[in-house]
């Protein structure tokens, strides 16, 4: 993205960060799935009961916030590369 901004296409950097957008959310989607079923994963992996469902409560919360850190990551990576070119 910063060797194209570098090289003045404006646009050519703008399609790497919606690239970027996009392949997050398609992995993102299948990632959100299976944390859902954290706990009857845990609990297939031989984890104790107990500790699979707190830790099943503190995952499902968490699985917007991974989204919105991925888009905040991949925001601050294009701002970074247009402020230092």
């Amino acid at each position: 993205m910063s060797q194209a901004y570098g090289c003045g296409q404006l646009k050519l950097a703008g399609n790497y960060y919606n690239r970027g957008k996009f392949i997050m959310t398609a992995c993102y989607i299948p990632l959100a799935v299976l944390l859902s079923f954290s706990e009857s994963i845990l609990i297939a992996l031989g984890q104790d009961v107990l500790v699979a469902h707190y830790a099943h409560e503190y995952i499902v919360p968490m699985i917007p916030a991974m989204y919105f850190l991925g888009l905040f990551d991949l925001s601050r990576r294009f701002l970074t590369c247009l402020q230092y070119s």
